[in-house]
């Protein structure tokens, strides 16, 4: 059974605004992202293929730059090498694009939902979602094979790398961790455990900016301090799932959204907004049925599942049920037409 993105809703937060602004439209549930120049390179998951789009142009446009994938997630890059996992075809591929005539390889096959990825001295650590690891593959070898580095994460989703110390979310418990890859034998360190469905991540100095994925916000943890301290800086998104810097700009993939936007750190600004939710759902575990109460209107609904399909739609109104029998077993994402998101176990 595949398993699912873990959203949750946080009851009170503060929130930033600042102003968007779209650099291109009509990709194909946008994940992963790559910056290698100019061109900024676009996993669209539901497109099945690679788009790139030159960054620089006045007005960007996307070009396919490879198709025919099989649920391209992850994008990282080792000199001109983009490296690419394919989660839906359980594999790394590769191609140089330095190369006059590129031509995709594949590295790795039998990997287990490979999504993220990074490199660090031709190592690559990719994440295995459907079992809960990390696994690392030696780049260099004449026959690169996957071995577990981490394994009993909990829903690990993201991988970004400072100095010598690897992070991971974690979307099931809300928290991010770091591996030090200097030790012989490699600890997972808990970091923070407060920062809600969190599903990409970047560096800008000493702070770590996240993205919330059912929350469609972005997080800035501050780590300059003794303790860690979280601050929402961007909101409203729509299915954020990917980060990328350049400079003083951030780009973020919004796989709901079919966009990819961007923020300039100058134009942040901060303002109070408190949101609390009050609808609430039950049962949860449930065997049969889900019930939300608290609703003022009926709202349509969606259920999600890893790969951003869509399994289950309808209008739920105030006390009436959702019928989720014919799920498997596991953890899935609810999600009202108002932004409201839910996570519930089916049992």
């Amino acid at each position: 059974m595949k398993k699912i993105y873990l959203l949750t809703v946080l009851l009170f937060a503060f929130f930033y605004t600042s102003a968007q602004t779209e650099v291109i439209t009509e990709v194909a549930n946008p994940v992963g992202l790559a910056l290698h120049g100019n061109n900024l390179y676009i996993a669209e998951l539901n497109g099945a293929r690679i788009s790139k789009l030159d960054i620089s142009a006045s007005n960007p446009t996307a070009t396919e730059f490879l198709t025919d994938l099989d649920g391209p997630w992850g994008l990282t890059l080792n000199g001109d090498e983009l490296y690419i996992s394919q989660a839906g075809g359980g594999k790394i591929s590769k191609i140089d694009l330095s190369a006059t005539s590129p031509t995709l390889t594949d590295i790795v096959t039998g990997l287990r939902t490979p999504t993220e990825m990074v490199v660090k001295e031709n190592m690559l650590y990719v994440i295995e979602y459907d079992t809960n690891k990390i696994s690392k593959i030696d780049l260099s070898a004449t026959t690169p094979t996957a071995i577990d580095f981490v394994t009993d994460l909990e829903s690990p989703i993201d991988l970004v790398l400072k100095d010598n110390d690897l992070y991971v979310c974690e979307m099931s418990n809300d928290k991010i961790s770091k591996i030090n890859l200097l030790e012989a034998t490699p600890t997972v360190t808990e970091i923070i455990d407060r920062v809600s469905n969190v599903s990409a991540m970047v560096f800008k100095g000493q702070e770590l900016y996240v993205t919330s994925f059912g929350e469609n916000k972005v997080s800035k943890i501050d780590f300059s301090g003794t303790t860690p301290t979280v601050t929402d800086i961007i909101t409203e998104l729509d299915g954020p799932v990917g980060l990328i810097l350049n400079e003083n700009e951030l780009y973020i993939s919004e796989a709901y959204g079919n966009r990819i936007s961007k923020f300039s750190f100058a134009t942040l600004s901060a303002t109070t907004n408190v949101k609390t939710q009050k609808i609430k759902m039950f049962a949860n575990p449930t065997s049969d049925f889900i019930q939300l109460l608290n609703l003022k209107t009926e709202e349509s609904y969606r259920i999600y599942n890893i790969l951003g399909s869509e399994i289950k739609k309808g209008n739920i109104s105030d006390g009436k049920k959702i019928d989720v029998r014919n799920l498997s077993e596991g953890l899935y994402v609810l999600v009202l037409n108002n932004g409201t998101t839910f996570k519930f176990s089916k049992k």
